[in-house]
């Protein structure tokens, strides 16, 4: 804060306080609450992989990376290459013999199938992808939207 260059009225009191913030100081205020909201959406967003049921191997939680634009852009990403179909969910379409092959390890994994029974199921799965499509489960919207209803300025 800085007091006014200017002539002391009649009296000697102030009648004007001129507030000037540095931009530097704002911008670094601006980007530590910028950090602060990226680590809530995380949090909540890991959070709600766990309690959503769509966790398996956990690449989802951790398959993250976080960069600075500039100090008041911040990024969050998360980079499985399924992360958006399961937020989204998907239109019918055809499952990838590799997506196959996915989705019976996690048959595995996840149900404790034998590779046989795994295999089937994944054929199912599959099946029922290519005829409806697969639910949205939006893990990271609603972290934002817990976070942005939490947000305090």
């Amino acid at each position: 804060m800085q007091l006014p260059q200017r002539p002391l009225t009649a009296g000697g009191v102030v009648t004007e306080v001129v507030m000037i913030l540095d931009e530097r100081v704002l911008e670094s205020i601006i980007a530590k609450k910028l950090n602060d909201l990226r680590d809530a959406v995380l949090y909540e967003a890991r959070k709600n992989i766990d309690e959503m049921g769509i966790t398996d191997e956990g690449t989802l939680k951790k398959a993250v990376i976080m960069y600075d634009v500039s100090p008041t852009e911040k990024h969050l990403v998360f980079t499985a290459d399924y992360a958006a179909c399961i937020e989204w969910g998907t239109r019918p379409h055809s499952v990838s013999k590799e997506g196959k092959e996915r989705i019976a390890g996690w048959a595995s994994r996840k149900l404790g199938l034998s590779e046989e029974e795994a295999k089937n199921a994944a054929y199912a799965i599959s099946w029922k992808i290519w005829w409806e499509g697969s639910q949205p489960k939006p893990w990271l919207r609603s972290a934002i939207a817990k976070v942005a209803a939490t947000f305090k300025y």
